[in-house]
């Protein structure tokens, strides 16, 4: 070996032990900052901030780490950093472009960030790698819907293997974006041939979807005849869904809660307390209201779960959609006057949730029944809420609710549009007599709580029943409480909690009164 190659060779190596050196270097580095990483994790649910400084310790210290970057970035995200977050997963991602968890979370991220189409090109890439991610599959669904292209997501459903059980609900809830989608250009003057052309085309390339038949029945009839049966209706995501958000989040809905939350004891029930409940979502001939039945379940649910309600139909009668005709509305109603006739101290309680009508210039206010027509709105065809109150009137007994989530404004968001410009309805229609009357809207909209997906005046009234409103302004001093919540508490914090979510309504009540309604203490 002549002198150059061993000088070479000196320099190889020397270059050699001095990477090595360098690696070990790191690879202590990077041991130290692995457990100051899993104490700052367990340091962070307690102290956030104390937590974070360590891991941006941990990370500078070891740059390379995937598992050090990743709970960074978790970190970041659950501490509301969301740009931080996804900044530093990207740049993760894009060194360790097959790693399964940042790949899915970032995805997922740039969507609640508003990045719709970012959000879906990455979910599909994802997809390619990873085509069993229910994860990956909800974000693309997602961003579609949000994108407006329902079609696109509908027909990418129609092929994938993925099996989970969330993806028949998805495939649902595509399949009614896009026959709404229809419906909205029908009912803004689409042409009926072109929208035939379009239903035909979606029901040969997809035989098995029976709502896009139904769809096109449907349209036809409507073209045909304006008192036929539509189908009540849909929020698209496009048009409704925040740009940014967690929009699967379902935290906010009640119906499970209150399926878990426990029952009052049995000798908490009485037997002469008794309830009619009426929940309408889709009208057989007219626009729907949103939620009326599910507002009416989980109504009918929080009364004998928590109120003193019998849970049998000898106590509590419901009708829900098409069961919600007038004649059985009477039927139930009659029921109930019955016996507050023959028990005078009973606890009556009556719910109605589906659309209103205010009748001449406001002197009646109609609550309209699942089988109303469009053009025969009368005190007649409808339930008469000024007959209601005066037959309730003449009972003898001190405990009469009634709870109308429903609005009279004419408009179209309150029920069949009308002509007539001066149709108020007078508060004074309510007052004055035996019962409790708490409507939602005497004259402006009846809102809706998206997040809760259910009327805003009933989730939060059933809100404040579960606990919230006990002590709320109820005839005690502010802030007393007593394990009850009356129908004046709730009320009260349901208007509260509607103006602080900026869905102000002009919600009704006519008397404050201490009726009971739900226990929230602990049982004796």
């Amino acid at each position: 070996m002549n002198i150059r190659s061993r000088f070479i060779l000196s320099m190889f190596m020397g270059l050699f032990l001095l990477v090595d050196d360098t690696y070990a270097a790191q690879t202590s580095q990077c041991t130290v900052a692995r457990e100051i990483t899993q104490k700052a994790v367990e340091l962070i649910v307690d102290q956030e901030e104390k937590g974070l400084k360590a891991l941006f310790r941990a990370r500078k210290a070891c740059m390379t780490d995937l598992g050090i970057g990743y709970n960074l970035g978790l970190a970041l995200y659950h501490a509301g950093r969301l740009e931080e977050a996804r900044d530093l997963w990207q740049t993760i991602h894009s060194a360790h472009p097959n790693d399964y968890k940042t790949m899915t979370n970032l995805a997922w991220l740039k969507f609640e960030l508003g990045d719709d189409e970012g959000a879906h090109i990455l979910s599909f890439d994802g997809l390619l790698k990873f085509p069993d991610s229910v994860a990956l599959a909800h974000t693309k669904v997602y961003s579609l819907f949000r994108l407006g292209r329902y079609l696109e997501a509908y027909d990418w459903m129609n092929g994938t293997k993925l099996q989970t059980p969330r993806l028949k609900e998805w495939k649902d809830m595509a399949a009614s974006f896009v026959s709404e989608t229809l419906w909205q250009q029908f009912l803004s003057g689409g042409q009926l041939k072109a929208l035939r052309q379009s239903v035909n085309f979606l029901i040969k390339e997809y035989p098995a979807e029976k709502m896009f038949s139904k769809t096109k029945d449907q349209l036809i009839m409507a073209a045909i005849d304006p008192d036929a049966e539509r189908p009540y209706p849909v929020f698209l995501p496009h048009q409704v869904w925040p740009k940014n958000g967690d929009i699967d989040n379902r935290r906010d809905q009640l119906d499970e809660h209150l399926k878990t939350f426990p029952s009052l004891h049995h000798w908490r029930k009485r037997e002469d307390a008794y309830a009619v409940i009426v929940g309408i979502t889709g009208y057989r001939r007219l626009p729907a209201r949103y939620f009326g039945a599910r507002d009416a379940q989980n109504m009918e649910t929080l009364l004998t779960r928590r109120g003193d309600f019998e849970n049998d139909v000898q106590h509590v009668k419901m009708r829900l959609n098409r069961e919600a005709t007038l004649k059985n509305i009477n039927h139930d109603l009659n029921w109930i006057i019955t016996k507050g006739k023959t028990h005078p101290n009973a606890k009556l309680f009556i719910y109605l949730a589906g659309l209103g009508f205010s009748w001449k210039g406001g002197e009646d206010a109609l609550f309209i029944p699942y089988d109303a027509f469009r053009n025969k709105i009368s005190p007649e065809t409808t339930l008469s809420l000024r007959k209601l109150k005066d037959a309730l009137d003449k009972l003898q007994n001190r405990e009469i609710i009634v709870v109308v989530d429903a609005c009279f404004g004419n408009n179209g968001t309150c029920g069949p549009d009308d002509t007539i410009s001066a149709n108020e309805i007078r508060p004074q229609l309510f007052s004055g007599g035996k019962a409790l009357w708490a409507v939602s809207a005497i004259n402006g909209p009846a809102k809706v709580h998206r997040s809760g997906r259910q009327g805003a005046f009933t989730y939060f009234l059933i809100k404040g029943f579960l606990g919230a409103a006990d002590g709320s302004q109820a005839g005690r001093s502010k802030g007393e409480t007593d394990g009850w919540v009356s129908m004046t508490e709730a009320f009260h914090y349901a208007r509260l909690q509607q103006e602080a979510h900026d869905l102000e309504s002009d919600s009704f009540l006519s008397v404050a009164d201490n009726i009971r309604i739900t226990r929230i203490g602990g049982e004796k």
